[in-house]
């Protein structure tokens, strides 16, 4: 018996990287996988890995930019599987520009798929989500925390989802659906290693915010996040949980640690941890005031 039997799971990004070691893996777990992407041929890459292990998989081409390709890839999940039991936004787009050669195609490229369509995927699940207490998990990342050269669009999208998420699970609080986000750092992945980078960037202003340290291999890479995932998807710990609640003081850290500083002007001196249990309930900010009961 698998954790996710039984389970309809739309996968966006399913054609390489973090999305295809999510649709393996939950394939693995006995997931039913809808897994989405623009990209025909590693779809069928993915499909070929999850049947071969004995597992259930239809994929679709999806550009998520359009509104009407999310509602018919929710459509598509309910009419193949029945349902929708977990939502996993994973697919993303990346790549550096200066701010002076930012173009209006390219911003409203990456936000299309970002943003755009991490929302309306979203909200054409959600009724289903909502029939079958389900779970959203979206993939943020280190880059909506903090901010990083170069990468001004890329910073703002992921930001944006960060804060979509806290929204959903704001406004969700009271319903089965289980709203999550996962920020990881540099993957392994081919987008990554297929990184579009400004010629002539100084590098001392990346070294500042991002740790370059040899990554995992690819398939560590992918069972390290599908532990993370399902531990998320099973319901495990209390409702809603929220980013790391220590990821601005280890951002602040990093910060005083390359400055030379002993605390940066203006950072409040208590530690986001050091919060009174109740406040870190969903609540009113900074009253404890649980929003979940009642």
């Amino acid at each position: 018996m698998g954790r996710f039997d039984d389970k309809a799971a739309l996968i966006t990004g399913a054609a390489s990287g973090m999305g295809r070691a999510v649709s393996i893996r939950l394939a693995a777990e006995g997931a039913s996988v809808y897994a989405v992407d623009v990209n025909e041929d590693g779809l069928a890459e993915t499909a070929a890995e999850v049947v071969e292990a004995g597992g259930r998989i239809e994929t679709r081409r999806c550009d998520l930019s359009f509104v009407a390709e999310c509602a018919e890839a929710a459509a598509g999940c309910v009419e193949t599987f029945g349902g929708i039991d977990v939502l996993g936004n994973i697919a993303g787009l990346s790549w550096q520009d200066r701010v002076a050669d930012v173009t209006e195609e390219g911003w409203d490229r990456m936000f299309g798929v970002n943003v755009k369509g991490v929302f309306f995927l979203t909200q054409a699940a959600l009724p289903h989500l909502l029939e079958s207490g389900g779970n959203i998990v979206n993939i943020a990342s280190n880059a909506g925390l903090m901010g990083m050269a170069y990468t001004a669009p890329y910073c703002a999208t992921k930001g944006a989802v960060v804060q979509l998420t806290k929204a959903l699970a704001m406004e969700l609080a009271k319903t089965p659906v289980r709203v999550n986000a996962i920020a990881p750092g540099g993957v392994d992945t081919p987008m990554v290693r297929n990184y579009r980078q400004v010629s002539d960037g100084d590098w001392h202003l990346v070294r500042r915010t991002i740790a370059f340290k040899p990554m995992c291999s690819g398939w560590l890479i992918g069972l390290k996040a599908m532990v993370r995932l399902a531990h998320r998807l099973e319901g495990d710990g209390p409702p809603h949980h929220r980013l790391q609640a220590d990821e601005p003081a280890r951002a602040h850290r990093r910060a005083v640690r390359l400055r030379g500083l002993r605390r940066v002007p203006g950072h409040p001196r208590r530690h986001p941890q050091r919060r009174r249990r109740s406040d870190c309930r969903l609540g009113d900010a900074g009253t404890g005031r649980d929003l979940t009961a009642g």
